[in-house]
């Protein structure tokens, strides 16, 4: 085969990339994604590709041994290597990749490594991060220009894991998904990890204060998990702003209390180019509201530029009747709600589209039977012209 670029999502075993190695011999990249089984069966007649120059490995969860005896295999060509790997025995120490390097891959020129995993601790239970960085800055990683960071954060478990990874990965998430960032782990703290983080980054509320010692210039992405309503919303954004450049936000997903609009506005008014703003709505009972933080609906002026909307869980009425006021360049709308609710939720929307001419989409949760139903309210009450509503998956789509 001519084959020179290839990219395998989930390969069950090594055997198989061997097999597709064997059968590309012209083959330049290689891409993988998961790598979860070792069962590798030696082929009688393998064939490397004299052309290999460049090999990512997504997700490599073997141990450090099983990754060196597949480079043994691959790597004599190599001049590019990126790999994200997942198991303890990668960050043993750094004499072992010092040696990997020099023996099996004499050519590589560009080294992305990211470790993603439970907190490497001695016989004492003491973290190893200092030593880590400091056996990963002696001369050999010094000549060759690969320098490394590092962070922590605590996962769904609140079980303490660490982020080793090369500084040159610059498009790389802070935190895995349901981790929150967490520097009180360990006392040592790079200058520059900071600086390398992006384009996504998740983070607790009560962690945006006003001594937080870090900036993420790079962040686009920003998930701010539980409460910010019950601290001054001005301090928050005030910190915030410290921390991110509000401007360079385009993504947003953050907790949403329907008593606390002037809070909600006051913040993504800071963030003029948000075009993706997840809300994820707790009821009035999960969050502490003060008089002073009651709502008043008057005069919003929303400034923001958000073009997709996701709602999850229960916006109140009156709530509703104000979103094409809150996004007036809203043009798709996913919501997550059922039965009456969503009707009524349809209703409400497409009979204040006064303020919003680009809303052309919806999607939410239905069978066939609420197709019927949307059609009737739709058709009785000469809500819009001309529209179609269909099935994708296992959603409905109303678009018009």
């Amino acid at each position: 085969m001519t084959l020179e670029y290839l990219t395998v999502d989930s390969p069950h075993h090594l055997t198989s990339i061997y097999n597709l190695l064997s059968y590309t011999p012209r083959l330049r990249r290689l891409s993988v994604g998961h790598i979860l089984c070792n069962s590798y069966r030696p082929l009688e007649q393998f064939i490397l590709p004299r052309n290999l120059t460049s090999i990512s490995l997504c997700y490599w969860s073997l141990s450090f041994d099983e990754f060196a005896s597949f480079i043994a295999i691959t790597g004599s060509g190599l001049e590019f290597l990126r790999i994200s790997i997942t198991d303890e025995t990668a960050l043993s120490n750094a004499y072992q990749w010092q040696q990997l390097i020099l023996r099996h891959m004499p050519r590589l020129r560009t080294f992305l490594f990211d470790y993603h995993g439970p907190l490497i601790k001695d016989a004492d239970g003491n973290n190893c991060c200092r030593t880590l960085l400091d056996e990963f800055s002696s001369p050999f990683w010094i000549e060759r220009q690969w320098f490394f960071a590092h962070t922590h954060c605590h996962n769904l478990f609140k079980e303490e894991y660490l982020s080793f990874y090369s500084t040159k990965m610059l498009r790389r998430r802070f935190c895995q998904i349901d981790e929150s960032l967490d520097n009180k782990i360990c006392s040592y703290q790079d200058r520059i990890f900071n600086l390398s983080f992006g384009p996504h980054i998740s983070m607790k509320n009560e962690n945006i204060v006003a001594n937080f010692p870090f900036q993420f210039p790079r962040v686009t992405q920003l998930e701010l998990i539980d409460n910010y309503y019950t601290i001054n919303i001005d301090s928050f954004i005030n910190n915030l702003s410290h921390i991110f450049i509000l401007t360079n936000i385009t993504y947003l997903k953050i907790s949403f209390n329907n008593q606390l609009l002037n809070n909600f506005v006051k913040l993504l008014n800071r963030m003029p180019n948000v075009q993706t703003l997840i809300l994820d709505v707790r009821p009035s009972s999960q969050m502490e509201v003060s008089s002073d933080q009651q709502t008043n609906t008057v005069d919003f002026v929303c400034n923001n530029n958000v073009r997709f909307l996701e709602i999850i869980g229960k916006l109140a009425l009156a709530t509703v009747q104000l979103i094409n006021k809150l996004f007036p360049r809203m043009e798709r709308l996913e919501i997550q709600s059922r039965g009456d609710a969503l009707i009524s939720f349809v209703r409400t929307l497409l009979s204040n589209r006064i303020n919003n001419s680009h809303l052309f989409s919806l999607v939410f949760d239905g069978d066939d039977a609420m197709i019927k139903q949307l059609k009737t309210m739709i058709d009785n009450e000469k809500l819009v012209d001309n529209y179609n509503i269909e099935r994708r998956w296992l959603e409905l789509c109303l678009w018009w």
